[in-house]
Order: structure tokens, then C-alpha cells, then sequence
């Protein structure tokens, strides 16, 4: 793990991570609150209230590209309330 950014080493897709995601949840949560998942080369939020910080904070944080790691999924998300960046389309009794 870099001093300048917290990182894990952990690649989501193994078998094992997938049959049991739990302790790598755990690792991601007990690091830091952004994490760099460097075997996917991205960050990971994995706290409840960073995670709803980054989702209110759509100036700094683009979720409108899509918010998967891959095209297929990105694709199939567009236009979703996830995979969108502002709050002017959405009802202001959702916020």
C-alpha cells in the first residue's frame, strides 16, 4: 500500500472472491474510505456514508460513462439513475 494512496491488491473476479466477496468488502472498508483496486485499475468506495458522498457529489464524481468495469455492463445501465450525473432530471424528493 502506497503512503500517498491506500491500495489493495485483490482481483474481484476469482472464484473464491466471487463465491465469498464478504472479507474482500471488509479489506476495501478497513483501508480507507477510496481504496485503488489496483489489479482492475480503479477506486472502490466501500463505506455507507463515503459511498452516498460520492453519489452526492456528481460536480467531482462522473458516474454518467457508467459506473461498471465493462462496456457491456456500462451499456446496459445508461440512462439509470446509477449510471447519471446530476440531479435535475430526478424528482428533489429522492435526494
Amino acid at each position: 500500500m502506497s503512503a500517498d494512496r491506500p491500495s489493495l491488491d485483490a482481483d474481484l473476479y476469482t472464484d473464491a472472491a466471487i463465491l465469498d466477496p464478504f472479507p474482500l468488502y471488509r479489506a476495501v472498508r478497513d483501508r480507507a474510505s477510496a481504496v485503488w483496486l489496483s489489479a482492475h485499475d480503479v477506486w472502490a468506495i466501500g463505506r455507507f456514508d463515503d459511498v452516498r458522498a460520492a453519489l452526492r457529489a456528481d460536480d467531482v464524481l462522473i458516474s454518467g460513462r457508467g459506473v461498471a468495469l465493462n462496456p457491456f455492463v456500462n451499456q446496459q445501465s445508461a440512462g439509470t439513475t446509477l449510471a447519471s450525473d446530476g440531479h435535475a432530471a430526478f424528482d428533489v424528493s429522492f435526494r
